[in-house]
């Protein structure tokens, strides 16, 4: 879309019209669906200083506790776009 967009002004004086837009739109979109990926295959960095000396049980109900924020938010995310 940008490589589009700079070639249509830089040639032909002719910008696509939102392009900025889609582009900021997308990149949230991008940054909104790797959190999901990355929390999904657990692939994430994590210092677990406290949460290794907890129960398994502890353990399990902070995890529910994330899972369902980043549901809220990646909800509250896609009603923001539609």
């Amino acid at each position: 879309m940008i490589t589009i967009d700079v070639i249509g002004r830089y040639f032909f004086n002719k910008p696509i019209s939102g392009s900025f837009e889609l582009t900021e739109l997308g990149s949230a979109i991008l940054v909104f669906f790797a959190l999901a990926i990355t929390h999904k295959y657990k692939e994430h960095n994590a210092i677990g200083f406290i949460v290794d000396k907890l129960s398994h049980k502890a353990r399990n109900i902070i995890e529910g506790i994330i899972e369902l924020f980043i549901s809220v938010v990646l909800f509250y995310e896609f009603d923001y776009f539609h």
